[in-house]
């Protein structure tokens, strides 16, 4: 069995009172917080009660023990947070609590320091040192055994945890598309490899800055950037092409696969993007747009006249060059021609074709 002082230190916020709810003794930190010695003063004179229902007498409290209760300090607003327990004498309890940590701060001026608490579970100690009858000795146990399969299940959790983590983060520093994260101010706050080598920048130099002023070529590309943040927050997820500049000056061309980042209760909190570099794709589609217009303005302005037949089903090959003839005459349909043949009269057609 512990002695008072022992005690006031292992518990520094435990009141133990009598039968008449007058109080014994109070742990030492307690004593600090309440500048004015509560021994032999009633328990209800300076202190109010939440979480215990019922006349305030021992055999209430007896009742309650292991009942979550808050204490509140009248004079000090000091707010406890703990139970009641049967001490080692029938003719006492003993409040097991704690402080609020925002609480403790509050109440800095006392000089409260680290030495004021124990290095150890002072709870388990409690159970030890008062609960000694057979029945809290079984009570303890089965505690122990419970908390002991609770935390081998935190364990594998955590394990699984740390590996679903590991395998994503393998997953996407490894893909080839580059990954961008933000939050809802445009604020980056993760870049794989991929993107840091798409963009030209180290990691360290885009965590932390906006990516639409980083990253976009101009006002309006800023604002389509702003834009799809926006639709983020509103839970949207789309695909779009959009045009950044590289640390270097040079502008590319990216295909953006983007969704909202939401947290366990389901905010959005931010959204991330999937960019593929699409700026050799986008050359070549804008020369064949460009080979595509000059052979137009080519066909439209030649003196001669040009068409495309179509025939389905297709002319047969190896056919006898009569049967041929008759499908070019009568099976073919004009698809395509320049302003030329479509000047023609239906009777000049005939003619320019036969």
């Amino acid at each position: 069995m512990c002695t008072d002082e022992q005690l006031k230190q292992l518990f520094p916020f435990h009141i133990l009172i009598k039968k008449d709810l007058s109080i014994v003794q109070c742990g030492n930190v307690l004593n600090k917080l309440i500048p004015y010695d509560l021994k032999g003063q009633l328990l209800e004179d300076h202190f109010t009660l939440e979480g215990i229902r019922g006349e305030l007498n021992f055999a209430t409290f007896l009742k309650n023990c292991d009942k979550l209760i808050y204490l509140e300090s009248i004079k000090s607003k000091v707010v406890l947070k703990g139970a009641f327990y049967e001490s080692a004498s029938s003719d006492h309890l003993i409040f097991i609590g704690n402080i609020q940590p925002d609480h403790l701060l509050k109440h800095y001026k006392n000089k409260i320091t680290l030495k004021d608490f124990p290095v150890y579970d002072s709870f388990n100690d409690f159970l030890f040192s008062y609960r000694t009858n057979a029945k809290a000795q079984e009570e303890l146990e089965v505690l122990l055994r419970t908390s002991n399969k609770h935390l081998k299940k935190i364990k594998l959790l955590n394990e699984d945890l740390v590996k679903s983590e590991a395998g994503y983060r393998t997953l996407v520093e490894n893909m080839n598309e580059g990954l961008l994260q933000v939050d809802n101010h445009e604020t980056i706050e993760y870049v794989n490899d991929q993107f840091c080598e798409l963009a030209g920048y180290a990691r360290e130099e885009l965590i932390g800055r906006n990516a639409v002023e980083l990253l976009s070529i101009s006002a309006e590309e800023g604002k389509k950037m702003g834009k799809k943040v926006k639709e983020r927050r509103k839970g949207v997820s789309d695909r779009y092409e959009i045009q950044i500049r590289k640390k270097t000056g040079e502008l590319i061309w990216l295909s953006v696969s983007g969704a909202p980042v939401l947290d366990a209760r389901g905010k959005v909190i931010g959204s991330i993007g999937i960019n593929t570099d699409i700026t050799e794709t986008k050359e070549i589609y804008e020369e064949l747009q460009e080979s595509e217009k000059r052979y137009r303005n080519f066909i439209n302005n030649i003196s001669e006249g040009i068409w495309r037949l179509e025939y389905d089903p297709p002319l047969k090959i190896g056919i006898s060059p009569g049967k041929l003839a008759t499908q070019l005459l009568h099976e073919g349909a004009i698809m395509e021609c320049n302003d030329v043949i479509s000047a023609l009269a239906p009777k000049e057609l005939f003619l320019f074709f036969f």
